[in-house]
């Protein structure tokens, strides 16, 4: 009876290790699940909210606030940092244990947080073969793009010769953004010469692509890939004899107002705009032109 006794202990014992041993699989397993979840609720949400911030902090919050929502984080606390152009998310979420509960752990609290930031972009591809010299840019008001004989300096409009020069080549950047990639630092050739045919062409090209869409007409509602948009490299000068280079100092992003003027007289208007663009991102201590990347930073 004695040695049946003890087996049964012996039993009893294993099955209470083998019970929590269960717990720690199953439920420290689906505690990490939940944990992931977690996180990729706030990323998303963090994203989302600073992607908001280039024109509206309380509406970046609200926006935050409805993807946790949406993905199952109830009352998150949304903190904005306007100095580092930071959104933080912070949440919480209960998960209920299965097999612990028979060791007497019902549930555990998980908390998480995701930043994302936004930042000046250094460089990418797309730019069109513009350059608009800087200088400090002011949200809605209108700027040249391209220049008349008027404004033009020592045969330069304000074109840029973008892999290669030539009227075909610079249309077909107009048109549709240069593939190769440009960087801030970067020295680029100027495209001489008033160039109107193939920036009429170009011009007309993109308005005409967004007949129709009413966002698109309007540069407060326009969005990141309306064709009217124009993302451009900012130029340290255009004061240069001829074709010559001149040296990218940031990128800009301008909404297309229109092409005027007949002949010799092309011009290209736009008006200044803030928003995001797919790039990379420089690190600090740069100019600040209003075209921004965006990453989680934590």
């Amino acid at each position: 009876m004695n040695e049946r006794g003890s087996v049964a202990v012996l039993l009893l014992l294993f099955m209470t290790i083998l019970l929590a041993m269960a717990a720690l699989v199953v439920d420290i397993g689906y505690l990490m699940i939940e944990n992931q979840r977690l996180g990729d609720a706030l990323d998303a949400a963090a994203l989302a909210g600073v992607q908001e911030l280039v024109k509206d902090p309380d509406q970046a919050k609200a926006i935050a606030i409805q993807y946790a929502n949406d993905n199952g984080v109830n009352q998150p606390e949304v903190i904005i940092d306007l100095e580092q152009n930071q959104v933080t998310v912070k949440g919480k979420r209960t998960v209920p244990f299965f097999f612990a509960k028979a060791i007497g752990f019902k549930e555990k609290t998980i908390t998480a947080s995701s930043t994302a930031q936004i930042k000046q972009v250094s460089g990418g591809y797309g730019f069109v073969p513009l350059g608009v010299v800087q200088q400090s840019f002011h949200y809605g008001e209108l700027y040249t793009l391209k220049y008349d004989p008027t404004e033009a300096t020592n045969g330069n409009f304000g074109a840029l010769a973008l892999g290669g020069t030539g009227a075909s080549n610079y249309l077909q950047n107009l048109k549709n953004g240069y593939q190769g990639k440009l960087e801030i630092g970067m020295k680029i050739p100027t495209e001489t010469g008033n160039m109107s045919g193939p920036t009429r062409k170009g011009i007309e090209d993109r308005m005409e692509s967004e007949a129709g869409n009413d966002l698109c007409e309007d540069y407060q509602t326009a969005p990141r890939d309306c064709n009217r948009i124009l993302y451009l490299p900012v130029i340290d000068s255009l004061d240069v004899n001829g074709r010559n280079e001149v040296t990218i100092v940031g990128f800009a992003a301008f909404y297309l107002e229109g092409f005027t003027g007949n002949g010799n007289e092309s011009r290209i208007t736009g008006r200044f705009i803030k928003t995001l663009y797919s790039g990379d991102w420089i690190s600090s201590g740069e100019n600040q032109f209003g075209l921004y990347a965006v990453k989680l930073v934590r």
